[in-house]
C-alpha cells in the first residue's frame, strides 16, 4: 500500500486547498480590523505617492484659476477625452489610483491638465468650457 499522497495526488492538494481557504477565513474574522486599518493605511500612502508623482508632472496648481491647495486639485482629461458618456463606467471600474498611473507613464501635457474640482466641474455643465474662461455676459 503506497502514501495517501500518492493514491490520488489531485484530491491531496484539493484538500489542502480546503484547509488553506478555511485557515485564512478564520484568521480574517478574528483580524478584520486590523488588516482592514493596514490595507486602508497602505492604501492612502499608496496614493498620496501617486498624487505627488501625477503633480511632479502635471504641476500643483489649477490650470484655470490658479488654485494651489493640493486638496482642491484634480487630473483633468484635456479636451473631453476621458470619461465619455457611453463610458462613465470606466473611472469606476479602473479606480483613480489607475488612471493617474495611466496619466503618469503617458506623461503628456496634452492630454491630461491639474484643475481644481470647481473648474472641472464648470467645464462638465458648461458645455466644455470653465465659467472663469467664458467670455459671454452672465445671464441674470
Amino acid at each position: 500500500m503506497g502514501h495517501r499522497f500518492n493514491d490520488n495526488p489531485s484530491k491531496e492538494i484539493e484538500r489542502r486547498r480546503e484547509w488553506g481557504r478555511k485557515y485564512a477565513a478564520e484568521m480574517y474574522s478574528k483580524h478584520k480590523v486590523e488588516i482592514n486599518q493596514k490595507c486602508i493605511k497602505h492604501a492612502r500612502r499608496r496614493k498620496a505617492v501617486l498624487r505627488k508623482e501625477l503633480f511632479s508632472i502635471y504641476g500643483d496648481v489649477c490650470a484655470c484659476c490658479g488654485e494651489t491647495e493640493k486638496r482642491f486639485l484634480t487630473l483633468e482629461h484635456i479636451n473631453g477625452s476621458g470619461l465619455p458618456q457611453s463610458n462613465s463606467k470606466r473611472l469606476k471600474t479602473l479606480g483613480v489610483e489607475k488612471v493617474w498611473k495611466e496619466a503618469i507613464e503617458a506623461n503628456d501635457p496634452t492630454k491630461f491638465e491639474i484643475l481644481c474640482y470647481n473648474c472641472n466641474w464648470g467645464r462638465r455643465i458648461n458645455n466644455g468650457v470653465c465659467p472663469h474662461r467664458d467670455l459671454r455676459p452672465s445671464e441674470e
